[in-house]
């Protein structure tokens, strides 16, 4: 397994377990919400990395509540200052197909189906309190190499619901789509240390995320940021809810951080909800009032907050990794801010961010065709030729492709498609487009300076 940048993480997580086990002390959670603390449950020392418990603690950023009229989040009546901007009230919040009202108002209902014809599949890990791995709605969907970090076993499954909601919201918005959701479990009675949240982070770079859901929030922490831009400089783009306590986002992590995807919350006016976290770092916002979603035991509940919010955003950074595989965490955030519709103040402003991405009119060209511009080459060994592909239709809004060799002691391939001679004999070389389409090269590699170039 792979370390983080800061060497400090395991030590520091080694020696917090050493003192839990021996002197079975549980430290006290950080909130502003509940200074009493609260234990979490189970033994937190951790099997897959270096056993670790951290002095601070995080929360879930949701609030729950069965009865309609008293959602936490609901701002029908709370807009704030500046909010100059109105709109109808969107038909999502009317219900349909689709189970969050935010699949209509971003648009993901018309989007996602564009995208069908993508054979990439993308991995989108929650790291929560767990998933309900039985849920009907999400059973299909799980990934097998989640981990719970409480428990210390590979059947995360979620005892508090709020993973599972947030997990059902990503399913939802990429339906019929190859997005894939690895749950882990760093969460017990909506909170864990941050430690556990460091090593979960790490976990899923190091099984394939993708894209890492993280919708919670705590004080700021070094070790849970570090491993965070760790997961950012391996090329993983990290969407965070901005929090629920109507406060600046600078005395909240993870939302403090800069190279992560910062969501706060609207309602289904276009108003900021009342406890929506603000300022600099927020780069859109998201429905997350009274969303609709999966519930332990095969349920559906309404829940409120950013953790409703931020899984909107990561399902669209799942939709857009289908469409176009290499896209950085950079360049991932900067599309969705393109695709923003403003709220608020004209331009970025710091409750809405860029504003809300609407997808429903997002142009999506499918290739039909690829074409490499040698169907055979001649090559010494150490030698190199550099294969160009070209896609057709010209306007594809998909320029991805992929190269592989059948035989890399024969001759091997860069991600940019330059073939190299390893050794006398032939392998072909494929390029793949994200729709699974191909074009083939057949490479002879000799030792023979008389071969043909």
């Amino acid at each position: 397994m792979r370390g983080f940048k800061n060497k400090a993480l395991k030590a520091a997580c080694a020696v917090f377990a050493f003192s839990y086990g021996v002197l079975g002390v549980m430290p006290s959670i950080c909130s502003d919400k509940d200074s009493s603390g609260t234990a979490l449950s189970g033994n937190i020392t951790n099997s897959i990395s270096e056993g670790c418990i951290s002095s601070s603690f995080i929360k879930t950023a949701s609030s729950f509540d069965s009865n309609s009229s008293n959602i936490s989040g609901t701002s029908s009546n709370s807009a704030f200052a500046g909010n100059t901007k109105q709109f109808a009230r969107s038909k999502a919040s009317k219900g349909g197909e689709y189970n969050s009202w935010g699949v209509y108002t971003l648009g993901f209902n018309e989007f996602a189906p564009k995208l069908t014809d993508y054979t990439t599949t993308v991995k989108v890990a929650v790291i929560d309190c767990g998933v309900d791995m039985d849920h009907p709605f999400l059973k299909d969907r799980l990934t097998s190499d989640g981990y719970d970090f409480i428990d210390h076993d590979y059947y995360p499954n979620d005892k508090d619901g709020h993973g599972t909601h947030v997990a059902g919201i990503i399913a939802d918005c990429t339906r019929g789509l190859n997005v894939q959701i690895m749950p882990i479990r760093v969460m017990s009675n909506n909170y864990a240390a941050n430690c556990d949240i460091s090593v979960g982070v790490e976990y899923a770079v190091n099984h394939g995320a993708d894209v890492i859901n993280l919708s919670l929030n705590g004080a700021p922490d070094i070790y849970r940021e570090d491993a965070i831009q760790y997961a950012v400089d391996a090329g993983v783009v990290v969407v965070v809810s901005a929090g629920n306590e109507y406060d600046d986002v600078k005395n909240w992590g993870p939302a403090q951080l800069k190279d992560v995807i910062v969501v706060s919350n609207m309602d289904d006016e276009f108003y900021s909800a009342w406890d929506t976290n603000y300022g600099s770092t927020v780069d859109v916002c998201a429905p997350g009032v009274y969303v609709y979603s999966c519930w332990n035991d095969g349920a559906f509940e309404h829940l409120s907050g950013t953790s409703m919010s931020a899984p909107h955003i990561s399902a669209l950074a799942a939709m857009l990794l289908i469409e176009n595989p290499s896209l950085t965490p950079a360049q991932v955030e900067k599309k969705i801010k393109s695709y923003a519709k403003d709220l608020g103040d004209d331009g970025w402003d710091k409750y809405y961010g860029h504003g809300y991405p609407d997808m429903s009119e997002v142009k999506v060209v499918v290739p039909e065709k690829v074409e490499l511009s040698k169907k055979s080459a001649y090559i010494k060994v150490g030698k190199s030729v550099n294969l160009v592909y070209s896609i057709i239709p010209s306007d594809t809004t998909s320029d991805y492709v992929s190269f592989k060799s059948s035989n890399s002691n024969v001759a091997t391939v860069s991600a940019k498609g330059k073939v190299k001679g390893i050794k006398a004999g032939k392998a072909t070389i494929t390029a793949t487009t994200a729709n699974g389409l191909t074009a083939k090269c057949t490479v002879t590699v000799t030792d023979d300076s008389n071969d043909k170039q």
